[in-house]
């Protein structure tokens, strides 16, 4: 039942982006004119997985911002750091933890869009597409290694995330 509404949600992720940015839009005309196609391109194909996904880093890098203690950021201010210096110095590295989190859960998430893509840019075949491309054609047995492809690299992601921490440079 939530599954079906979060597909259809999807699928009107991509059609509004075709009204925003397809050929028959005001946007996408624009485009054109400047030979600058989007929808069913590389670029659309881009575009459609970071508005869906997008949401993910940004309420985890949010999150992450606020569990920041002003505290620390009032001292650093006071003990003479500019704003800038003060960001990158106490803020973002306390922060980065949880925006890797985020930057992973959005990768994840763009990896697998099928529904948005399908319809706004479905031309460069992402992995969803293809799997569900050859399992229309022959089945189960052409599309799952594909899909088994696609799981080793979010699993190698997911596992590089977790044991490579300890190489990041902001690391508590």
């Amino acid at each position: 039942h939530w599954r079906a509404w979060g597909s259809a949600l999807l699928a009107v992720a991509g059609i509004a982006l075709i009204g925003l940015l397809g050929p028959g839009s005001p946007i996408g005309r624009w485009l054109e004119s400047m030979q600058i196609g989007i929808s069913g391109t590389l670029a659309g194909l881009v575009i459609a997985q970071i508005f869906v996904a997008s949401p993910f880093l940004i309420k985890t890098a949010m999150t992450a911002f606020e569990g920041v203690s002003p505290t620390l950021e009032l001292v650093s201010r006071s003990l003479g750091a500019s704003t800038a210096r003060t960001f990158l110095g106490i803020t973002l590295p306390l922060a980065g933890r949880g925006i890797l989190v985020g930057a992973a859960l959005c990768f994840a998430r763009a990896i697998s869009e099928f529904g948005c893509v399908i319809l706004f840019a479905s031309s460069p075949v992402s992995a969803p597409v293809l799997v569900h491309t050859e399992f229309l054609r022959a089945g189960s047995a052409e599309s799952r290694p594909i899909a088994v492809v696609l799981l080793v690299i979010c699993l190698w992601f997911f596992l590089l995330l977790r044991f490579g921490r300890d190489l990041l440079p902001f690391r508590r």
